[in-house]
């Protein structure tokens, strides 16, 4: 047993993964689990996988890491013409000049999923169509993995992708510390927040939970950082405003496609 720290969606936001990692270090955590999209969006992606392969490189792979993949075997004078104004597509080609060669084999080898115990499943999207990426946003999106977490019987899943903290189906909290316990007999999913973009409504906290295996507790923790300066990052690094103007506040999610 053991309490694990759950870290998604980094997405290059060194400032915002730097003050996580000091909260986790304030913490009972006996180690840390990555989520996905290390890359992304961000002015940092070097910085960043570097950190999370010293911190023991346990990571799932992460749509944008599988982008990083396609934009590399498609050839970045083939993308469509506007691409230097997509956030997606800037930040993925933001990510393959950055990164060393060793880097980015890494980061296109790591797996779907992550069991680092007989109950948890660690993903960063729906485990029903794994190239398609399925968001968890509500509890009908989320039994088609819930029903596959049932099948392979564990009993807690861990997602990122959407950016915000979500548990499914609902449980009732301790509404003071954002712990929640979770019951032995059925399925539980849960959305971990972003460290780097938050798409919480008004609140741009990094975000991040902790898992007490033991316990079969469930925190979500936010945590303040310099967003003012990982937005200059990104405009410093030629990255779409778009991306700087998100680390404000929260904004509708309508360009996660290639």
């Amino acid at each position: 047993m053991s309490v694990i720290a759950i870290l998604s969606d980094i997405h290059g936001n060194l400032p915002a993964f730097e003050a996580v990692l000091k909260d986790v270090d304030s913490t009972s955590a006996d180690e840390i689990i990555f989520g996905g999209d290390i890359v992304g969006y961000g002015a940092s992606p070097k910085e960043c996988v570097e950190s999370v392969q010293k911190l023991g490189g346990k990571c799932v792979l992460g749509n944008h890491e599988y982008y990083s993949k396609v934009v590399s075997l498609k050839g970045i004078e083939n993308l469509r013409g506007d691409w230097e104004e997509n956030p997606v597509l800037a930040g993925v080609v933001h990510a393959l000049r950055t990164l060393s060669e060793d880097d980015l084999e890494w980061i296109w080898n790591l797996p779907w999923s992550l069991t680092p115990n007989d109950d948890t499943i660690i993903a960063h999207a729906g485990l029903e169509e794994p190239t398609q990426w399925p968001y968890l946003t509500d509890l009908d999106s989320a039994t088609p993995s819930l029903d596959i977490m049932t099948e392979r019987g564990h009993t807690v899943g861990f997602f990122g992708h959407i950016h915000r903290f979500g548990i499914y189906p609902p449980i009732v909290h301790n509404s003071e510390s954002d712990i929640y316990e979770l019951p032995v007999d059925s399925s539980t999913a849960i959305t971990v927040g972003s460290v780097g973009q938050s798409r919480e409504t008004l609140d741009n906290r990094a975000g991040w939970v902790l898992w007490d295996t033991a316990a079969r507790t469930v925190q979500f923790r936010k945590v303040e950082y310099d967003w003012k300066r990982a937005a200059q990052q990104i405009v410093d690094a030629g990255l779409p405003l778009h991306s700087a103007a998100r680390l404000m506040r929260w904004q509708d999610a309508d360009d996660d496609d290639l």
